[in-house]
């Protein structure tokens, strides 16, 4: 990411400098001065709900797989209070291990390369649900570990669709080229700024390239979770699926 900033400021400023010394159109500094009050506000509003977008899309990413991870343990440690099915319990924490490895193997490397995910239950949380349905309710402690079974597995659920439903959210194309269109000609109409020393202007130049490239590229990268230096890691899943 900073490379590819450093690129796009160098390349910037190298085109002021050109800029500057050929000096092809000359504008009045008041005119200039309005322009950035109308335009500076647009392009804030613009950047700032987009910033707002991908970051709370990121956020719910997150959210929804802590959130499914914390289920799985919860539907694990569930399993202490059903007495005397050591087997069935066994059974059920193999189908758990079956779900995280199918997340791992099958609908992680899918969402990361934007490809579709089945939304409906996969077989693996049916087997789940089928074994904690063979739980017999000998005791008190059967019956409440039963009904918290069957809440959680159902938590579950609603957790890996919003999962999948925030794993495929982006910025819309338009979107991004407006980004883009907005950004390049902020950089063009700052350089037209009356700068009459070229150190100044390259100073202040790359000051200002080199802050807007920057909000282009973490919103952009923020945009999508699984690339980038932001992208989200299944580490929490290889770690619940050590400790299950």
């Amino acid at each position: 990411m900073y490379i590819k900033t450093v690129v796009v400021t160098l390349v910037v400023m190298g085109l002021s400098c050109l800029w500057t010394v050929w000096q092809p159109v000359v504008v009045d500094l008041d005119v200039l001065q309005g322009f950035f009050e109308i335009f500076g506000v647009a392009y804030a509003i613009i950047m700032g709900f987009a910033m707002f977008l991908v970051s709370d899309n990121y956020n719910t990413f997150k959210r929804r797989i802590h959130g499914e991870i914390d289920d799985l343990q919860d539907l694990r440690d569930y399993l202490i209070y059903v007495d005397g099915q050591d087997e069935l319990v066994e059974e059920i924490k193999g189908n758990i291990r079956k779900y995280v490895e199918e997340v791992l193997n099958k609908e992680w490397p899918a969402m990361t390369g934007h490809n579709h995910v089945e939304m409906d239950t996969p077989e693996e949380m049916y087997a789940v649900m089928r074994s904690v349905n063979k739980i017999r309710r000998t005791n008190e402690s059967d019956a409440v570990a039963l009904e918290r079974l069957i809440a959680t597995i159902a938590s579950i659920t609603t957790h890996r669709m919003e999962r999948l439903h925030a794993a495929h959210e982006k910025l819309p194309s338009p979107f991004r080229q407006l980004i883009l269109i907005l950004s390049v000609f902020l950089l063009f109409a700052f350089s037209l700024m009356p700068v009459p020393h070229l150190p100044e202007r390259l100073l202040l130049g790359s000051l200002m390239t080199l802050s807007t490239v920057l909000i282009v590229t973490v919103i952009f990268d923020m945009a999508d979770p699984f690339k980038g230096f932001w992208r989200i890691e299944p580490d929490a899943f290889r770690s619940l699926l050590k400790r299950l």
